[in-house]
């Protein structure tokens, strides 16, 4: 068989409605499947499927397994030691003294305490003396922050009584005696 026939052959292969209906119904199960979100993958997805007649069915239905396996392992449910849940959770930060989580209701700080043993090995957190020391510079950066604060505020206070004191005497000036 001659080269030009095989590309014929592999072309009609692939615009089968067989392969079409597979294709069809790959992107109908995905577009219930993933997220209101990840619509915009979809139609990419479906879009290359398109444009490249010689994709390979089975290729694109693993490239699709892959890809919703992933978002899937990225949220999960979340459970602390005292029983709370959370669901759809995903690290968004580790620190040592706790890890900064999102999920379906907010975000939320879960300290090392509330963590299970497993999950603090599986984020690498937790370690007591990195805690300590974190929470001691935590501590000693919010006091920095709020001493700032009560500098500013005083000095605000001493311009605003600048102005009334300049007011007052802009008033007495203009008063005629």
């Amino acid at each position: 068989m001659t080269p030009f026939r095989l590309a014929l052959r592999e072309r009609k292969q692939a615009n089968s409605p067989r392969v079409e209906r597979a294709r069809k119904a790959a992107v109908s199960v995905l577009a219930c499947v993933i997220p209101a979100r990840s619509y915009h993958f979809v139609v990419a997805l479906w879009r290359a499927i398109r444009q490249n007649s010689r994709m390979n069915p089975r290729n694109t239905i693993i490239a699709i397994l892959a890809a919703l396996s992933a978002s899937l392992a990225l949220a999960q449910n979340f459970q602390t030691i005292n029983g709370k849940q959370y669901k759809n959770a995903s690290v968004i930060h580790v620190e040592p003294d706790g890890i900064t989580i999102k999920f379906s209701g907010g975000i939320s700080k879960i300290p090392c305490e509330e963590i299970t043993k497993a999950d603090q090995q599986r984020f690498n957190c937790c370690d007591p003396q990195k805690a300590v020391a974190y929470a001691a510079e935590q501590a000693a950066s919010i006091q920095r922050t709020n001493q700032e604060i009560q500098e500013s505020n005083k000095r605000a206070e001493v311009e605003k009584q600048k102005v009334e004191a300049e007011k007052r005497k802009a008033l007495e000036v203009s008063r005629p005696a």
